[in-house]
């Protein structure tokens, strides 16, 4: 198990996020009518994902799994430049995506779960302080994530859904949890 403290804290940065519907309320209509940021789904690149049916998740209480590496082939994610992501245990939540949009079946916060994986093990190694990557960066890496997952035509696809999930991890709230020394 994941130590007691990362797990209080993981849980805790997601409790003000549902506590904050004002401003999720917010990103939903803002990314609707496209006032937020948007990427060009075109110019994105497309990387590869390794292994997706060595995906191991561990309920541990509703919307929070730990992700569980297979040891002898683990899921990965290599990018178009050809760096390679490999998550190491962690808890996710699959895509922190505001309930309002879970009515649509493309905006479920597992829908794309390779590449919120990817992201939250990118999130965490920030929290920790084992990379020096920008926000701006781990927002591109979840942005060809998605654009790999899409191209697969085993995902939804579509430049709305894609320009929405990346205005998501755009927002203010995404940076403030990015900020947290939590």
């Amino acid at each position: 198990m994941i130590e007691n403290k990362r797990y209080l804290a993981k849980i805790a940065r997601r409790e003000r996020l549902e506590a904050s519907q004002e401003k999720a309320d917010t990103f939903v209509r803002k990314s609707i009518i496209g006032d937020y940021f948007s990427a060009d789904y075109n110019a994105t690149p497309a990387g590869t994902f390794q292994n997706l049916d060595k995906i191991n998740l561990r309920w541990l209480r509703p919307d929070w799994f730990e992700y569980i590496p297979d040891p002898e082939r683990p899921f990965s994610f290599t990018r178009a430049s050809g760096e390679v992501i490999t998550p190491n245990q962690m808890l996710t939540d699959g895509g922190t995506i505001p309930r309002a949009l879970w009515v649509k079946p493309e905006f479920s916060p597992w829908c794309y779960t390779p590449c919120f994986l990817v992201h939250d093990w990118e999130f965490d190694q920030h929290h920790a302080e084992a990379s020096a990557k920008t926000f701006e960066d781990v927002r591109d890496t979840l942005a060809e994530g998605l654009k790999t997952l899409m191209e697969s035509n085993e995902f939804p696809k579509g430049e709305r859904i894609f320009s929405a999930i990346y205005a998501g991890v755009s927002t203010d709230i995404a940076r403030e949890y990015w900020d947290s020394d939590e």
